[in-house]
């Protein structure tokens, strides 16, 4: 076995091994506010600011919030009760996105 399989094989073992994947697996709450979107699990919790989101789109069976080209968060289609609230919280946090953190009353907060 030369030398790039073995790496390979180690990397590959590691990545899904149950230790790496015990966490991202965790149940996560999405919550939108007007200043960012907060990802919660037992583990802990990440918050990002709108200016700091790219994009928030459906793609496939998730919704997806593209913090840079290499940093997702995703939410699974499932998570949504039905496709009405899957469509609600995609459009406000569009809005959010393509407003930079704009008020729910439409107001926008200056950049820092």
């Amino acid at each position: 076995m030369g030398i790039n399989q073995w790496q390979s094989k180690l990397w590959y073992r590691a990545y899904y091994s149950s230790d790496h994947v015990s966490v991202p697996t965790l149940p996560m709450v999405a919550t939108l506010t007007a200043d960012g979107a907060r990802f919660e699990s037992d583990a802990g919790h990440i918050f990002y600011r709108w200016q700091y989101i790219r994009d928030a789109a459906r793609v496939g069976g998730y919704v997806r919030f593209t913090i840079t080209p290499i940093e997702c968060q995703h939410i699974p289609v499932r998570a949504f009760r039905d496709d009405a609230h899957l469509k609600e919280f995609l459009t406000s946090a569009l809005f959010y996105v393509n407003n930079q953190g704009a008020t729910a009353s439409g107001e926008t907060r200056p950049n820092a």
